[in-house]
């Protein structure tokens, strides 16, 4: 099945370094057009791995999407009554305030301060929370500093804790900022069969292999808008579909409806629209659960 969506791809010369499909028992078919290194950037996947995390902690009651910033930043300094009203659900969303996004790569390396928090909470907040929808991954990276001060160590330790070792994923590094916080809106590396699994554990519903990781209540909440809306690094599609995408299409779908999930890891800098219809009739196409 999946030889035939790579055919198509390389016919319209659209480049994938690899695709795996998985049902919930595991593995159904992988397929490699170029021979790459084992493990690729995820991009803005790996938001969704960030709130991943957030998930485990509030289903344990240690965080809430109600918290505001000040319970974890000390905001002397700055604008404290406008900060104050920043909660988690709105780093989840987006929605936190700022006019444009940023901490991209092409404003992230030119900051003149190794303290990135410091810099993040400097941003005027233009609106307010919840007012204005502005793409960035500076609300990630507040939401990885605020897994680690709950937490009582780095994004990626209690990843590696709490997902990675439990699901066998052993191969992965993650970006940290000059302070070695873990970037957490971008920069996680892993396998394209790493990332059909945290897919997969979507798919059925935090349960992995027998032993429950994620609660199922969180894994409902990521899909429960309606089409096109955004929650928590997680984007609805039609049907009860969801998926986690990166810049330069790296990507994941997540079919309920035909009980799979399909991964890939590419270099599309044109025709992402045409790739995006591709994988989805491809999805389309196959029998329903």
């Amino acid at each position: 099945m999946i030889e035939k969506l790579m055919e198509i791809l390389e016919q319209d010369q659209i480049i994938v370094f690899r695709l795996v499909l998985m049902n919930r028992d595991g593995p159904i078919e992988t397929a490699d057009r170029l021979p790459t290194i084992p493990c690729h950037n995820c991009y803005s996947i790996s938001k969704a791995v960030t709130a991943t995390a957030f998930g485990i902690l509030e289903d344990e009651s240690r965080l809430s999407q109600e918290d505001s910033l000040e319970r974890f930043f000390d905001l002397r300094g700055y604008n404290r009554d406008a900060w104050r009203q920043v909660k988690v659900k709105h780093l989840l969303t987006h929605i936190m305030g700022i006019e444009k996004g940023c901490l991209f790569e092409a404003d992230r390396y030119g900051i003149p301060s190794n303290d990135w928090v410091d810099w993040v909470l400097r941003q005027p907040l233009r609106y307010k929370p919840g007012e204005h929808y502005a793409y960035s991954n500076s609300t990630f990276y507040l939401l990885s500093v605020i897994v680690e001060r709950t937490a009582g160590c780095t994004l990626l330790d209690f990843v590696r804790r709490n997902l990675f070792d439990p699901m066998g994923i052993r191969d992965y590094a993650w970006e940290t900022c000059p302070q070695g916080h873990t970037m957490g809106a971008t920069g996680l590396y892993l396998s394209t069969e790493d990332l059909a699994r945290f897919c997969r554990l979507y798919l059925c519903e935090g349960i992995w292999e027998g032993k429950r990781l994620l609660g199922k209540a969180w894994c409902g909440r990521v899909h429960a808008g309606p089409e096109g809306s955004y929650y928590g690094g997680f984007t609805v599609g039609k049907g009860g579909r969801y998926s986690v995408g990166g810049a330069y299409q790296q990507f994941g779908i997540i079919a309920p409806d035909k009980g799979v999930v399909l991964a890939g890891h590419s270099f599309v800098e044109s025709d992402e629209e045409k790739y995006a219809a591709v994988r989805n009739a491809f999805v389309d196409s196959l029998p329903d659960a």
